[in-house]
């Protein structure tokens, strides 16, 4: 055998372990990102890295393009982000202590229950008034002196606030006790009330908002964010 055909071999044996190794870290990798979103709250969490080398990636400390989905994931007291599917671009990894630094770019869908808004606009509302879910619709009750005013709650996008996805919450279809109130406000509906995503990193915008049973379907995306501080 030839100088030229043994070299030839060494280079394809190689190659051929430098792939398989590629592929277990690749998979590793996968398998640990994912037991660390189910650490944080993630129900059923799903990982796929994309890109081939994987090695280089590593290498670098930034990982080209990730695919996330979930069935849930737990936000805070106020409740969970359902259905989720997330993907990142140019996601930055600080190895030193396990986390993600910065995400180039994010597109990211999910279901917020209307129970988990109507928490949300409860704090925001600070004390002024309540918002109670009633079947597959938000109901708001607002104090006033002469009465209390209910209306149903609508959605829309809206601008972030404080740096942070914002839905916006509109009243119509006022009613009341009062005779006098019900008059004053027939017809009458409100601009946009904010309500920030308080949760969700900084950075991020609010893209979509479509009704879906009793639940809202939320698109945002985001782009140079930091994750880590």
């Amino acid at each position: 055998m030839t100088l030229l055909k043994r070299l030839a071999i060494v280079v394809v044996v190689v190659a051929a372990l430098a792939g398989i190794a590629d592929r277990c870290l690749w998979w590793l990798a996968q398998d640990y990102a994912a037991s660390a979103l189910a650490e944080r709250g993630a129900t059923n969490p799903r990982v796929q890295i994309h890109g081939f080398p994987f090695l280089t990636q590593v290498a670098t400390h930034t990982l080209d393009d990730v695919e996330i989905d979930a069935d849930e994931l737990h936000l805070d007291e106020t409740g969970n982000l359902q259905r989720l599917h997330m993907r990142a671009h140019d996601v930055d990894l600080d190895y030193a202590n396990g986390t993600v630094r910065t995400i180039g770019s994010l597109t990211a869908t999910g279901r917020l229950p209307l129970a988990t808004i109507a928490d949300s606009a409860n704090k925001s509302a600070d004390g002024k008034g309540t918002v109670r879910v009633d079947g597959d619709r938000l109901v708001a009750s607002i104090p006033t002196a002469i009465g209390t005013l209910r209306a149903d709650v609508g959605f829309t996008r809206h601008d972030p606030v404080d740096n942070k996805p914002t839905i916006g919450l509109t009243l119509s279809n006022f009613h009341s006790d009062n005779p006098l109130v019900a008059a004053l406000t027939h017809g009458f509906s409100t601009p946009a009330i904010p309500v920030p995503l308080t949760k969700a990193p900084a950075g991020l915008d609010l893209t979509g908002v479509t009704k879906d049973g009793d639940g809202l379907l939320v698109n945002v995306t985001g782009h140079n964010l930091t994750v880590a501080r």
